[in-house]
């Protein structure tokens, strides 16, 4: 019988590089600024950083969801 079924969501069932994406870019228009393909992709790097300091332990998950977004907007200028 079974009793326990475990799925792996990330990128297996559920494309979350796609949906980051497409959440990014309609944040960006409706603030009115253009989702570039480089925008896209920074955001991205500075994502994935972000979550790596946090498997390092040098984040907490708070702070991830916090300073990517204080990193990008710098970025951005």
């Amino acid at each position: 019988m079974i009793t326990t079924v475990l799925l792996d969501l990330d990128d297996t069932i559920l494309d979350f590089h796609k949906a980051e994406k497409e959440a990014l870019k309609k944040a960006l228009q409706k603030v009115g600024v253009e989702p570039t393909e480089k925008l896209l992709a920074g955001y991205s790097e500075i994502n994935l950083a972000q979550w790596k300091k946090l498997e390092l332990g040098e984040l907490t998950q708070e702070e991830v969801k916090i300073s990517r977004y204080h990193i990008f907007l710098k970025n951005m200028g």
